[in-house]
């Protein structure tokens, strides 16, 4: 059976775990267990095991639709301001928005 979502690589799912999303996403995911590559006329090049990559990686998984909800829903996200300067001194980077509000990241 087929299904439609976001194919989310090891690296975007380490993004998740630093905004503190990993577990919602994980929650509405499949994990993916192996990759098969193909060419254009649908003739298999490759297939990857994903788990003989490494147990440093974490793991791989299609989002289905309410992907952009669970990030709407988890990261503060305030519209209508613009970045006015970026600084790094030492440490973190912190913004200041055209409202006069500001943030370390």
């Amino acid at each position: 059976m087929a299904a439609t979502g976001t194919y989310l690589p090891a690296n975007g799912v380490r993004a998740l775990q630093a905004l503190g999303l990993e577990q919602a996403v994980a929650a509405r995911a499949v994990e993916i267990s192996r990759q098969r590559l193909l060419d254009h006329r649908v003739r298999l090049l490759a297939e990857i095991v994903l788990a003989s990559c490494g147990a440093t990686l974490a793991p791989a998984c299609p989002a289905h639709a309410d992907l952009h909800a669970v990030v709407r829903d988890g990261v503060p996200v305030r519209l209508g301001r613009t970045t006015r300067s970026l600084e790094r001194l030492d440490g973190p980077v912190q913004v200041t928005f055209s409202d006069g509000g500001g943030s370390s990241t």
